[in-house]
């Protein structure tokens, strides 16, 4: 669902929907990462890295999440 909304420029509300099911189960990384890429998107990069570092502490050779760290630094 966050995808989908992201897709639509819905920003904002994709970033509820990653929360959302971050509540559900914390520990998933692909998630984390997407929600990164949101945060990023918002200009919120100090959130973006933490969820990114999230993402990597769980799959650290995470690639799209290095690389997007990155980006945000």
């Amino acid at each position: 669902r966050g995808n989908a909304l992201k897709a639509l420029s819905r920003i904002d509300e994709a970033l509820a929907s990653y929360d959302r099911a971050l509540a559900i189960k914390p520990d998933h990384a692909e998630t984390l990462y997407n929600r990164g890429n949101a945060l990023n998107e918002l200009r919120r990069f100090d959130a973006a890295l933490a969820s990114y570092d999230l993402a990597l502490a769980l799959v650290p050779h995470y690639a799209d999440a290095l690389v997007n760290r990155g980006n945000a630094l």
